[in-house]
């Protein structure tokens, strides 16, 4: 049927394990149907997902590599309770959208500035104001 033709609108890959549940649409519309909780709470996720993925594009279209590098670094700096930002170069590229070349270029060039201190598996940020400073 046409259901068939959008069984795969999107593909997906996963940094660290995961496990993904699979619901049948007839299930998920049984389910709108007797909990209008359910119907409200998937349009409210699918909103903020919408949300997200214009957030994301702008900040493609209007950031260079290296700001949104340097923003995703102060955001995991404030989760953090210490400067070390313990994270590859490949997830941090897919989370930004930035290749793990171009990421390794920028860390290089942060280094050799001062900025930060590269170590296994990450790296410990130096001077969180030139981020900062660059990210605007």
């Amino acid at each position: 049927g046409l259901g068939d033709v959008y069984k795969r609108q999107h593909d997906s890959s996963a940094i660290v394990e995961s496990e993904i549940a699979i619901i049948p649409t007839k299930t998920v519309r049984a389910l709108c149907e007797q909990f209008h909780e359910v119907y409200r709470a998937l349009t409210l996720m699918l909103c903020t997902h919408s949300r997200q993925a214009f957030h994301a594009i702008d900040e493609l279209l209007i950031y260079s590599n290296e700001q949104r590098l340097a923003k995703a670094v102060l955001l995991r700096l404030a989760e953090n309770n210490n400067n070390i930002i313990a994270i590859s170069q490949e997830e941090l590229g897919a989370q930004i959208g930035i290749s793990r070349q171009s990421i390794n270029k920028l860390l290089k060039k942060w280094q050799t500035n001062g900025w930060i201190k590269r170590i296994y598996n990450g790296f410990e940020v130096i001077k969180a104001q030139a981020l900062s400073d660059l990210s605007k």
